[in-house]
């Protein structure tokens, strides 16, 4: 397999979602190409902000998880 970007052939290549085109493992990323569809790659709403929950939410997060019979969170 050769990188359409760079040329360097390798064993095994990588097929990006967006144009479809195979790269190498240095390559494999759109932001490392240049992929001309790279508007499409989803970015994070709030990059900076991470949601905070207390102990008790990440208890009842976590129960509900592991609820496989009925899925329903339990309070």
């Amino acid at each position: 397999m050769e990188c359409e970007y760079c040329g360097k052939k390798e064993a095994y290549g990588f097929t990006c979602h967006y144009c479809g085109k195979r790269f190498c493992s240095e390559h494999k990323i759109p932001e490392m190409h240049n992929c001309p569809h790279i508007s499409l790659v989803s970015k994070p709403a709030n990059p900076g902000k991470r949601i905070k929950k207390s102990p008790i939410e990440r208890v009842n997060d976590a129960i509900f998880w592991m609820d496989k019979d009925k899925r329903v969170k339990k309070y």
